[in-house]
This record gives C-alpha cells, sequence and structure tokens, in this order.
C-alpha cells in the first residue's frame, strides 16, 4: 500500500528519507549531534507526544498504509494491543511468549523505579523547602517531613 500513483504524498518534499522493502518511510534525525536513521512514523509521534517512545510502544498506521505518517493515522499500542489488532487467533512460538513475558516484567519494573523516583524527588524537594535554614518549622513540621523522607526511602530500598 503506498500512494497512488500519479499523486504526491502528504510529505513529499519535506525530509529526505527512503522506503524500506516493508513499505516503512526512513528519514535522518540529529539525535546527541549525529544523524541517525529512523521510521519516520515513530519521529513524527514523538514530535507529537514531546516525548520519546519507550521500547515497549509501537506507532499503529490506522489505516495500516505504512507511507501514511499523518498524526491523524497514526495511533501508539503496547505489542499486546497490536498483536491482538493484527493477529488474533495465530498460535505464539515459545519464545514469542517468553520475549512477551519478559517485557511485561521489564515494564512493571521501569513503572515502578519511576514511582519511587517521583517519590524520593517529591521527599526530598520538601525537605529542601522545609530545612533550607531561612524557614523555621514546628516539631510536628520536622515529624512529618521525616516520615515523608522514611517512607521514600523504605519504598526505594525494597523495606516498604
Amino acid at each position: 500500500m503506498g500512494t497512488p500513483k500519479g499523486t504526491k504524498p502528504w510529505n513529499a518534499g519535506t525530509s529526505r528519507g527512503w522506503t524500506d522493502k516493508r513499505g516503512y518511510r526512513w528519514l535522518y534525525v540529529e539525535e546527541n549531534g549525529r544523524k541517525v536513521a529512523r521510521r519516520e512514523h515513530r519521529v513524527v509521534m514523538e514530535r507529537h507526544l514531546g516525548r520519546k517512545l519507550e521500547p515497549w510502544e509501537l506507532v499503529h498506521h490506522l489505516n495500516e498504509d505504512k507511507a501514511d505518517n499523518r498524526i491523524e493515522n497514526l495511533a501508539v499500542q503496547t505489542f499486546g494491543e497490536h498483536t491482538v489488532e493484527h493477529h488474533t487467533g495465530g498460535r505464539k512460538s515459545e519464545d514469542a511468549r517468553r520475549s512477551m513475558e519478559a517485557f511485561a516484567l521489564l515494564r512493571e519494573e521501569l513503572n515502578r523505579e519511576r514511582l519511587v523516583k517521583a517519590e524520593l524527588l517529591e521527599a526530598l524537594t520538601w525537605a529542601v523547602d522545609h530545612f533550607d535554614g531561612n524557614t523555621r518549622c514546628n516539631a510536628e513540621q520536622e515529624t512529618n517531613c521525616i516520615e515523608i523522607c522514611r517512607a521514600a526511602i523504605a519504598k526505594a530500598t525494597g523495606a516498604a
């Protein structure tokens, strides 16, 4: 599925790139001072979201036209959602099942690490705001701050 013969694609002339044998558009983008080849639909979605895509996030072409990289035609999905969309009823090999389980565990661990990081940051910010030397705290505020910090530390170390 490509652009019909005799018509111009929506993004003609906007970038230098190429189409691979599977029909995906590739282009060069600058990352960390280097030009890197990336699939265009992932770049379009990252710019739309304002963040990098996670390794487990896929960009699905809603109309199944891999050359149509308009944001209206793109949706972020997980591997599982994408598999259901395209391969319902198919059988997965044992290796594929193990890979999917490993990805699920990695996603859970990353989400947990992000939550711990956010809670530690919140506790430290609160502590700095209340113990910066300019602010006088009463005993109750000091106890509250210490409890918040201890809870964040316990969660970070797995003691909670």
